[in-house]
C-alpha cells in the first residue's frame, strides 16, 4: 500500500504499476467526499484503495461516522492516523476503521482485546 500526500506520486504509480494499492490523495479524497455529498455516490468508482486521513483533517473535512460507514460499503477501506489517546481510539474503533496508525500500539492491542471479550 503506497500512501503519499503529493498527488503526482499517486498519478505516476497508477502509471507505472496499477497494480499495487494505493491510498486516496487530497485530490481524489476531495472528489471522493464531493461525489458522497453532493454527487452521484451510486456510480462513483473510486481511483484508488483505502482513504487514510490524519485525525486532524476529520474535523476540517467534517467527516461523519456515517459517511465513514458509507465509503467502507462502497468496498472502501478507511483508516485514521494518528490518534495517541485512549477516547480517540475508542472512539475510531466504534465508528469501525479498518486501520489505525498510532503512537500507542499496546494500548489499541488492549482495547481491542477488550472488545472482542
Amino acid at each position: 500500500l503506497l500512501c503519499s500526500f503529493f498527488p503526482e506520486s499517486i498519478v505516476r504509480l497508477r502509471e507505472i504499476a496499477p497494480e499495487i494499492a494505493r491510498t486516496f490523495d487530497f485530490v481524489t479524497g476531495e472528489a471522493l467526499l464531493r461525489a458522497l455529498r453532493e454527487g452521484d455516490w451510486d456510480a462513483y468508482q473510486p481511483p484508488d484503495h483505502v482513504l487514510s486521513m490524519m485525525e486532524e483533517h476529520l474535523a476540517e473535512y467534517r467527516l461523519t461516522p456515517d459517511e465513514v460507514r458509507a465509503i467502507r460499503s462502497k468496498g472502501i477501506p478507511f483508516q485514521i492516523h494518528t490518534p495517541n489517546d485512549e477516547v480517540s481510539l475508542r472512539t475510531y474503533l466504534n465508528w469501525g476503521v479498518d486501520g489505525i496508525l498510532t503512537d500507542l500500539p499496546d494500548l489499541l492491542a488492549a482495547l481491542l482485546a477488550e472488545k472482542e471479550n
